[in-house]
């Protein structure tokens, strides 16, 4: 998972994240309990639970869907 200014993103494959592969990757909607733990979460191997729309793709709608 990749925690960043617009760019809270869920990616299938860490080589995905590095050549912008953007279809591959789905935005996350960060909870306070993310935030707290950005430090430790970014760029790390993580687990989450919530409720995947492919309707609503994200910042600027460049994703394949959001986990709420």
């Amino acid at each position: 998972m990749r925690l960043g200014f617009e760019g809270n993103v869920l990616y299938l494959h860490r080589e995905d994240y590095e050549n912008a592969i953007f279809g591959n990757g789905i935005w996350v909607e960060v909870t306070p309990a993310i935030t707290k733990q950005s430090a430790t979460l970014n760029m790390h191997y993580v687990l989450l639970e919530g409720v995947f729309r492919s309707s609503d793709r994200g910042h600027m709608g460049m994703w394949s869907g959001t986990i709420k």
